[in-house]
């Protein structure tokens, strides 16, 4: 305004600002609470995965039962005949992938932290091409070896059968002898992803979650060439109960 004072403007704070002090305790707040819920979120994760290796342990136990009742009621070997493969044969695993329609993803546990399949192991005895990453391997003293496998009247209980399990190693079968194979960690070649648990499928289709010492006693669900007994009665089962407590 001419000839009056000129006027004079006056820095005012926005009051909808943060202040440095405000934000730094925005972020402390925020960290609590993240750190709160990472175990949450964690154990959900972890339950999520252990659910859908339920799911998959069961679509291969149902892949498994219509091979039967294609095939007389014989369980499939462990090396099916497969012309395309320069071997001749693939594992088990490939043949239900292939001719079952169940695809090669369902045989990787997701919570599993290693894979492997025969190819990439270079293994000399196994498929030259038909095989994948997996993480499930079946009882070789029931289900055979080659062409040669049981058939599913003969076993008396089914329930408490072992039938397939969780294995951090590429071979097709396995059996309760191989908690021998120790790896560095300490463990051997069972899986364990799932809180200490690993996936156990029974001939009757159905699938729990289990540690390795509970399918050994105090009732023995594997079977050997001499018929399945009782783990309490056996010294072989002390190492496979001391590394999978």
């Amino acid at each position: 305004m001419a000839g009056g004072r000129p006027a004079v403007k006056f820095a005012r704070r926005n009051s909808e600002a943060f202040t440095l002090i405000e934000l730094l305790a925005v972020i402390a707040i925020i960290a609590v609470l993240a750190a709160l819920l990472m175990p949450a979120i964690s154990g959900a994760m972890s339950k999520g995965k252990a659910a859908k290796c339920v799911s998959q342990a069961r679509q291969i136990l149902a892949a498994r039962i219509l091979y039967a009742s294609d095939n007389y009621g014989n369980l499939i070997p462990n090396r099916p005949r497969w012309p395309e493969d320069p071997s001749g044969r693939c594992t088990w695993r490939w043949y239900l992938a292939v001719k079952y329609g169940t695809g090669t993803n369902i045989f990787a546990c997701p919570g599993a932290d290693v894979k492997h399949s025969e190819v990439e192991m270079h293994a000399g005895f196994g498929t030259a091409k038909s095989d994948m990453p997996a993480n499930y391997a079946q009882v070789s003293e029931v289900y055979g070896n080659d062409m040669v496998s049981r058939r599913m009247a003969v076993i008396p209980s089914p329930a408490r059968q072992l039938e397939i399990f969780e294995t951090r190693d590429y071979w097709p079968d396995m059996n309760m002898g191989s908690w021998g194979w120790v790896w560095a960690d300490g463990y051997g070649v069972y899986g364990y992803w799932h809180s200490s648990r690993m996936t156990a499928g029974y001939a009757d289709g159905h699938v729990e979650l289990k540690k390795l010492g509970e399918t050994a006693t105090p009732n023995c669900e594997w079977d050997t060439p001499r018929g399945p007994h009782d783990g309490k009665t056996h010294t072989e089962y002390g190492p496979m109960l001391a590394q999978y407590k």
